[in-house]
């Protein structure tokens, strides 16, 4: 388990979110683009 808290926490997890949405968006899966939602791409 992970041990982050405060701003490193965001961190990850906003990395986290822009990859997993962007592979998910590019393999076909997704209806709009992550972009949509304001989610960069990494």
């Amino acid at each position: 388990m992970l041990s982050l808290s405060g701003a490193e926490a965001e961190a990850f997890l906003t990395a986290w979110q822009s990859r997993t949405a962007w592979l998910i968006h590019e393999a076909g899966l997704t209806k709009a683009s992550p972009e949509d939602f304001g989610i960069a791409k990494p």
